[in-house]
């Protein structure tokens, strides 16, 4: 895959975290109540936004080492 076609990917992975994150932020401010079900529901939204955010860790980190092994071989 090339660069450019990875970065649109990647920036379009990040859009689609733009509402998981909103929804840990408004679920984090209600957490602060105190209350164990707006804990519980906060603790839900962090799990998904980590394993979303993971992901997008994971695409980066192979396109890193495709574009590092490119380098190299341009080089050598």
């Amino acid at each position: 895959m090339s660069t450019s076609q990875t970065c649109i990917n990647l920036s379009a992975s990040l859009e689609e975290i733009r509402p998981f994150k909103k929804d840990f932020e408004v679920a984090f401010d209600k957490a602060l109540s105190g209350e164990l079900r707006d804990v519980q529901e906060a603790q839900h939204c962090k799990e998904i936004l980590d394993t979303k955010m993971m992901q997008i860790r994971r695409e980066i980190s192979a396109w890193e080492k495709t574009f590092v092994q490119t380098q190299k071989e341009t080089f050598l």
